[in-house]
This record gives C-alpha cells, sequence and structure tokens, in this order.
C-alpha cells in the first residue's frame, strides 16, 4: 500500500545551488519516482541530477543520474523509474536560475 503517492517534491532552482529535492523516510521502505526539469530560460543550462545517503552530492555512495547534463532553451528533461530505498535522497542543481524541478511517484512500505 502506498504511504505517500502523487508530488514529492517540486521547486525553482538557483544559480549553482545543489537542493536536496527528496528523502525516502520510514514508514516508506521505498519509493519509485520521475524528476523531471524544465529550462524556463532564453539559453542553455546544465543540470545535475544524484541520489546518494548523505547530506550532500559528496557523501560516499553518491551516484550521478544526470551530470551538467546540457538543456536547451524552454526545454524539459525527464528521467522516470527512479528507485529510492529507504534513508537515500535525491538531489538537483542546474548551473543557472529559472529552471524549475518535480518530483512525481509513490512510495511503498513493507508488507
Amino acid at each position: 500500500m502506498p504511504v505517500k503517492s502523487g508530488t514529492l517534491g517540486g521547486g525553482n532552482l538557483a544559480a549553482g545551488a545543489e537542493v536536496m529535492a527528496y528523502e525516502c523516510q520510514a514508514p516508506a521502505t521505498a519509493a519509485t519516482a520521475t524528476v523531471s526539469f524544465c529550462n524556463k530560460t532564453g539559453g542553455n543550462v546544465r543540470v545535475r541530477l544524484a541520489i546518494g545517503p548523505g547530506p550532500d552530492t559528496k557523501a560516499p555512495g553518491t551516484v550521478f543520474l544526470e551530470y551538467d547534463a546540457p538543456m536547451e532553451p524552454n526545454e524539459p528533461l525527464e528521467r522516470t523509474g527512479i528507485a529510492v530505498s529507504v534513508g537515500r535522497k535525491i538531489f538537483v542543481r542546474s548551473d543557472k536560475a529559472e529552471v524549475d524541478y518535480y518530483i512525481s511517484g509513490y512510495e511503498k512500505e513493507a508488507i
């Protein structure tokens, strides 16, 4: 049975600021997420998407799914089916402002 479903996080990124956008917490034991970025600027941007156990992306065990991935003006980027176990976090970043992120999905708890 889902603990939470639908919107798991979202917001507008500041230039160069890493954001811990979502954390899978008990009573959930796992989550499946989709992360979407939208470049609202008139120029190119680069975004990062990572999953890890620590307070930031420098922590051991962090894995980048996107690292400085290029995005054209007014274009989206989406990663689906991201498995997140309890205690792990999703981090997002953009090199420029005016990039939105949105995380949707569902959390599961042990049966």
